[in-house]
């Protein structure tokens, strides 16, 4: 299974919103979209959100993300909020070969 590796700069003093944001409407989005917010974590010295989403092995990871990114969902909900709280970020995405349980 994909999964992206999500490395954002969240603006100076907007990482509470940001949670707030993250928690309400883009981690449910995701997951009625099958692309689920699988973990997240802070590093509140350097105001970085980094957080892991998984896609499905059936489909091209493009083709799920233009699926979301372009869906009429995601743009009356999210729209261009994500903008207010994020200054950078940094996309990777993986393969996972080790998981230990």
């Amino acid at each position: 299974m994909p999964s992206q590796l999500r490395i954002y700069k969240i603006k100076p003093g907007q990482m509470e919103n940001w949670l707030q944001f993250f928690r309400e409407k883009v981690v449910p989005l995701h997951r009625k979209f099958g692309i689920p917010a699988r973990m997240a974590w802070i590093n509140p010295a350097e105001s970085e959100f980094v957080w892991v989403r998984d896609f499905s092995d059936k489909e091209p990871v493009e083709d799920q993300e233009r699926r979301y990114v372009s869906s009429e969902e995601r743009l009356r909900v999210i729209g261009d909020q994500s903008k207010s709280f994020i200054d950078s970020m940094a996309v990777k995405t993986m393969q996972l070969v080790h998981e230990e349980t």
